[in-house]
């Protein structure tokens, strides 16, 4: 057994999961050229994911390792939306890494200014309280790495004009330097 859903009793061979997941965020969330500064090509991308999926396989079988980088993952997550309540703007962009990617719905790739711009926008309004609370519905650690499957919900109060939305996301995040998770790559998209 390899990844235990905690949704499901189900469990995925390493191997399958490991080279789509490797496809998948390769595909998703690498940046546009490759180390000859070029655009992608075959030998690339095949280069990438043959070193991808012949890696030895990460620590994900419910081992200590990966039962405590899931702890601490959530820990972050919960760090943020603490920091997002309190209007603390260096505390919510400290869980994104220096390099994050973010993908966001109808909107444009954003990169570390960006977001953090964007959170000091939000937080900066002083006529509206803000709650941002995670549903994580899946962490698969791998190793120094972790995919987070999950839902956000972001409740604006206004002045007694309440108004909710809930946005689905993908979270890619590293382990770091410093021994904190941040989030490398992220896909969100609002559910309708």
């Amino acid at each position: 057994m390899c990844f235990r859903r905690s949704d499901f009793s189900q469990s995925f061979p390493c191997r399958s999961v490991r080279a789509s997941l490797a496809l998948a965020v390769l595909l998703a969330f690498a940046p546009p050229a490759f180390g000859d500064g070029g655009a992608v090509d075959d030998a690339d991308l095949a280069d990438s994911l043959t070193a991808t999926v012949e890696a030895p396989p990460p620590s994900t079988d419910g081992s200590a390792d990966a039962d405590k980088d899931e702890a601490e993952i959530r820990a972050r997550l919960q760090e943020w939306s603490d920091a997002f309540a309190k209007k603390d703007v260096a505390a919510a962009c400290d869980l994104f890494s220096a390099d994050v990617v973010a993908e966001i719905q109808d909107g444009p790739t954003a990169d570390h200014a960006a977001v953090c711009s964007k959170i000091g926008e939000l937080l900066g309004k002083d006529d509206v309280e803000l709650t941002y609370t995670p549903q994580i519905d899946e962490v698969l650690p791998m190793g120094d790495y972790a995919l987070i499957r999950l839902t956000w919900s972001l409740r604006i109060d206004r002045n007694g004009d309440v108004t909710t939305s809930s946005e689905r996301g993908f979270d890619l995040f590293r382990k770091e330097a410093d021994g904190k998770w941040r989030i490398v790559r992220y896909l969100a998209y609002t559910i309708e």
